[in-house]
């Protein structure tokens, strides 16, 4: 006799939000106040990613985080 089962994939709460803010957006420079400001955020997430990761490993908001770190630095000027 086999089993069926069916799989549901779930997203964490954050998924959506961090989703939103991956959407294009128009490419304007940056201001220095704003420059600073993502730089700020970068490193926020980089701190939540760094406490969340030492308790623990498997945590599925690390990777929520990758992506918005990601966003962020995508953000910044190119050198």
């Amino acid at each position: 006799m086999e089993a069926h089962c069916k799989v549901f994939q779930l997203k964490t709460a954050m998924t959506a939000a961090y989703d939103a803010l991956m959407v294009d957006q128009d490419e304007e420079p940056l201001s220095s106040g704003e420059e600073a400001s993502v730089i700020n955020k970068a490193l926020c997430v980089l701190r939540e990613m760094e406490e969340e990761w030492d308790i623990d490993h498997c945590s599925p908001g690390i990777r929520d985080k990758i992506h918005l770190l990601a966003y962020y630095l995508g953000k910044l000027p190119k050198p």
